[in-house]
């Protein structure tokens, strides 16, 4: 079950920048064989998240074409804005077990930004998260790829990351085939801002 879930429903559209989220620990929430956001989901809706604490939240997915992103957030069409959050020690956990063309794929252990979004994380520290992938299979076809054990961003928007930091986050990995990029931050689309910001201790590359 995630902590919090923004997002349109029926004929009410998401939340708004109104929509603000003061104060709040957000802990140990788990999607088992979901896809994107343990601890929040953020869906076409763009609340503001101030002095939050993110933590232990996992997105877990065993199958073919296994995708888990965003352990504590996945922030999706979203303009969402972070203020002195801290988001640390989740997990994102892909496993597949296919002797074929699957694979599994485990991005952003600590906050995953995905679509037309322009999120904004300021005075955010991004630390000690995971993102981990079993291959179970010995065949070449399948493969566990790892990017950002921290931050994945695939985006059409911009992310702007001010006066933050992004450190001692992880990627792991067990079984036979795999493709692992870094443990920091992965920015795979858009433009990206950073400023002020220091990136330090993660493993592999700490922006990529």
């Amino acid at each position: 079950t995630r902590g919090f879930v923004f997002e349109p429903h029926g004929g009410y559209a998401g939340e708004t920048e109104n929509t603000v989220l003061e104060g709040f620990t957000i802990r140990n929430g788990y999607l088992s064989n979901g896809w994107d956001g343990g601890g929040i989901y953020i869906n076409a809706s763009h609340p503001v998240i101030n002095n939050c604490i993110i933590t232990s939240n996992t997105v877990y997915h065993y199958t073919n074409e296994a995708n888990a992103l965003g352990g504590g957030v996945h922030a999706y069409n979203s303009n969402a804005v972070f203020n002195n959050c801290v988001i640390s020690e989740n997990r994102t956990d892909a496993r597949v077990n296919y002797n074929g063309s699957y694979d599994a794929y485990s991005y952003g252990g600590g906050i995953s930004i995905e679509g037309s979004s322009n999120v904004t994380l300021n005075g955010c520290k991004i630390k000690n998260n995971t993102s981990y992938t079993y291959d179970h299979h010995s065949n070449s076809g399948s493969v566990g790829y790892i990017k950002g054990g921290g931050v994945y961003i695939s985006v059409s928007g911009t992310t702007t990351i001010i006066d933050s930091e992004i450190s001692h986050n992880n990627t792991d990995w067990e079984g036979h085939n795999h493709d692992i990029r870094n443990g920091g931050l992965y920015h795979n689309a858009g433009t990206l801002n950073m400023s002020y910001t220091l990136v330090h201790h993660n493993e592999r590359a700490g922006v990529c």
